[in-house]
């Protein structure tokens, strides 16, 4: 079970017991202490980096926009591939150190760095500890952070290619890290996950519930999410290393992986500023979204009702109307978007506010919406994908295809098997043509984890995403949906020598460069 996150204020108290004459303390300042206990390290590093991955700059912008998700009501450069630099940088501090996170109200925390600052804290007291008992959590807690700073590895590295990694996090003693080829570090962070896995003890607990807001300790969970990000990791690598994708699925599966939406990896937003979802933050000042005609169309085609909980009618229609459902054309110059209303085509869901006067529980921007870590959608795709190119896992394509569009429905509120089972039937897997089949539905089940959808678009090049019916703004990615991001200008010009070998080694620093899972 996940914990409702309720961090309106994290206090930490420091209490220093000084004697007569000793004024060592004097210059400490007590509400900026030199550490932060791991426990309320843990819960910021969750909270706050996530903050950032689902709002509306990196998600909105980026990864909505990308996967063809999210349109653009005005200023619709990022749909037309051209980035706001700022935004870049933003996010590539907020993904390595956390100290630049462009969303209001977090506190600037998070980051890998947090992660690593986790495991030499508490690597520390497990090595100081006599206790056997207390040694085992210490390493359960040690292997919850590997596992979350593997997961944002993963996330850069798929947004930019080769990332600093290995030579990262040293601070002072390294200020000009190296960049890590993808091509090694997928290897390595397979290697690492194999050992946090390896690591956890089930019967004992990890962080407790205050620091732990996915699983509240619980490692049993961790052990399912570590695996599950297993099977993420070596399914994005299964064209260019086949033979170590199909062992460490097998493996993965072996050692179990989420087997409901009871075990999806998520926290729900308190509801309130600071604790407030950002996209809901976000709509309070600004109307920047609408659907777009890529996912509202296909939705429609498929018969697809997952359509009335993803958007709302266009306004003045009627909720569950199809013909109501109007996507916006992807991609607009910046005249044509302003000229057309956003009255005129639906919006994300929770955008209208209903007569009731309150959001539906599948809003995706009421306050208290649910960040997406990984859910059981995507490990049953992972598994039809798995099973259609042949690796040794139970069930087979069909099946598991199937299970997926029911979790993905069940998740969003629909629960009438009937309707479910109809629509698969209408909507079948295709086994002549399983990277369309499974790449389609799977990309409709990823809605809100923009960055995913557009990760798997890219490795499974399953048609349906356009071009900008404005053309595009980037001077060399003309033809084709990004492939990747441009590095920020910090790389450029804080680690110029290792970013230009970067460079070199992927061939171009331009959205048209392949990474090195992406083939044709």
């Amino acid at each position: 079970m996940k914990n409702i996150l309720k961090l309106s204020v994290i206090g930490v108290g420091l209490f220093f017991a000084t004697s007569c004459g000793d004024f060592g303390d004097t210059n400490v300042d007590p509400n900026n202490p030199a550490s932060v206990p791991a426990e309320l390290l843990l819960s910021t590093a969750l909270k706050e980096t996530m903050d950032e991955v689902v709002d509306q700059w990196d998600n909105g912008r980026l990864g909505m926009v990308h996967a063809q998700y999210w349109s653009q009501n005005q200023y619709s450069d990022e749909s037309r591939y051209r980035p706001r630099t700022v935004s870049t940088n933003n996010f590539w501090r907020a993904l390595f150190s956390g100290q630049a996170l462009s969303t209001a109200g977090t506190g600037g925390g998070g980051g890998m760095m947090d992660f690593t600052t986790i495991i030499n804290q508490v690597s520390a007291l497990k090595d100081a500890e006599p206790g056997a008992t207390q040694k085992t959590i210490y390493q359960n807690q040690i292997a919850v952070a590997h596992v979350m700073r593997i997961y944002y590895a993963q996330l850069a590295t798929d947004i930019w290619g080769d990332i600093p990694y290995s030579q990262s996090f040293k601070g002072l003693d390294d200020l000009n890290p190296a960049f890590d080829k993808q091509s090694d570090l997928y290897p390595a962070l397979l290697a690492e996950l194999n050992a946090a896995i390896s690591s956890i003890d089930a019967d004992l607990p990890g962080f407790s519930g205050g620091g732990d807001i996915l699983y509240s300790g619980d490692m049993t969970q961790w052990k399912k999410f570590a695996n599950s990000l297993k099977l993420r990791l070596a399914i994005r690598m299964s064209d260019v290393k086949s033979a170590e994708a199909k062992t460490a699925i097998e493996e993965a599966v072996a050692s179990g992986v989420f087997e409901s939406n009871s075990d999806n990896a998520y926290f729900t937003y308190g509801g309130s500023a600071p604790d407030n979802h950002p996209l809901n933050e976000d709509r309070k000042t600004r109307r920047d979204f609408s659907s777009s005609t890529t996912m509202v169309d296909y939705l429609k085609t498929t018969g697809d009702p997952r359509l009335f909980k993803y958007y709302d009618p266009k306004s003045g229609g009627t909720e569950g109307n199809v013909d109501d459902y109007i996507g916006r054309p992807y991609g607009q110059t910046g005249g044509d978007a302003s000229a057309m209303p956003r009255s005129a085509v639906s919006q994300p869901s929770g955008y209208n506010l209903y007569s009731v006067g309150s959001f539906r529980p599948t809003d995706v921007l009421r306050p208290d919406a649910n960040a997406i870590y990984m859910d059981y959608a995507e490990v049953c795709f992972i598994l039809a994908e798995a099973a259609a190119r042949g690796y040794s896992v139970p069930g087979d394509a069909p099946t598991w295809y199937a299970n997926g569009i029911g979790a993905s429905m069940n998740y969003w509120a629909i629960d009438d098997q009937a309707a479910i089972d109809a629509f698969v039937a209408a909507n079948p897997y295709d086994a002549s043509n399983w990277k369309q089949s499974i790449g389609r539905q799977k990309w409709v089940a990823l809605y809100m984890q923009g960055l995913q959808g557009w990760f798997e678009y890219t490795r499974l090049d399953f048609g349906l995403l356009i071009l900008p019916v404005g053309g595009s703004l980037d001077p060399i990615t003309t033809d084709r949906v990004p492939l990747r991001l441009y590095y920020p200008t910090d790389a450029a010009t804080l680690n110029g020598e290792n970013y230009a070998t970067a460079v070199a080694n992927m061939g171009a620093d331009d959205m048209s460069t392949r990474l090195w899972w992406d083939v044709q």
